[in-house]
């Protein structure tokens, strides 16, 4: 009878269903704005911007063996801890909308300048700052995930960003004719009075223009002499 309770444990082991990471979590899906990866002995966190306009805080606990977190993910989820990361195909996971709504973003338009932050928190070489031309006023400092294109520094920038602390996430670059794109502003066509180093040009334009006169009116003197000795 021990043998034959043994021999039953060790089929339901060898047949027992392998774990799946959303059979006892639910699954949370969107792109990751924020990733604090965890250390040996301190947890870290994800913030997920999901399709449908709101935001997710995963908690890593403390030793969690997970590579980095970026782009669009879905994440199986315990309350609020993570379980583990779903691939695609895999039970609960749900591929990116084309048309994933960003109600919680914010449009921000301006140009690309190197971060003013060279360490500690806020720093990274995925973070630069804004110099906001157009949006509901801040902006600043914004990130990029893993894996996104890095803007050029002094290029005019035009983005939907999920607002958050040290940095704002970029989450889409917006093009010509996209809701919510502003164009770059114009060339500077104002009237303003001529600065310093503007008027040694000016100076030697305007003697130039005043020889140029003085010939022309000493040749029509010259022309109304020779006329009225002709008359003569």
């Amino acid at each position: 009878m021990r043998y034959l309770i043994g021999a039953l444990c060790a089929v339901a082991i060898l047949f027992a269903a392998p774990a799946d990471v959303a059979v006892a979590a639910s699954v949370e899906c969107g792109r990751v704005t924020t990733y604090v990866p965890p250390a040996a002995a301190v947890g870290g966190y994800v913030i997920l911007a999901k399709p449908d306009g709101t935001q997710a805080k995963v908690i890593l606990r403390a030793g969690t063996q997970i590579g980095a977190l970026s782009g669009y993910v879905c994440l199986g989820v315990d309350s609020i801890y993570l379980t583990g990361l779903l691939a695609p195909g895999m039970a609960g996971y749900v591929p990116e909308p084309p048309d994933a709504v960003t109600s919680n973003t914010v449009v921000y338009c301006g140009s690309v300048a190197a971060n003013s932050i060279t360490s500690g928190q806020g720093s990274g070489p995925r973070t630069f700052e804004l110099r906001v031309t157009s949006g509901p006023g801040g902006g600043g400092r914004f990130s990029i995930a893993e894996g996104d294109p890095l803007p050029t520094i002094g290029s005019y920038l035009c983005g939907r960003f999920v607002q958050g602390v040290p940095s704002n996430g970029l989450v889409a670059v917006l093009r010509a004719g996209d809701p919510g794109y502003v164009a770059s502003g114009l060339p500077n066509t104002s009237t303003s009075l001529p600065t310093d180093s503007s008027l040694p040009l000016l100076g030697a334009l305007g003697a130039a223009l005043l020889a140029v006169l003085a010939l022309l009116g000493l040749r029509t003197g010259r022309m109304s002499r020779l006329g009225g000795r002709v008359a003569k």
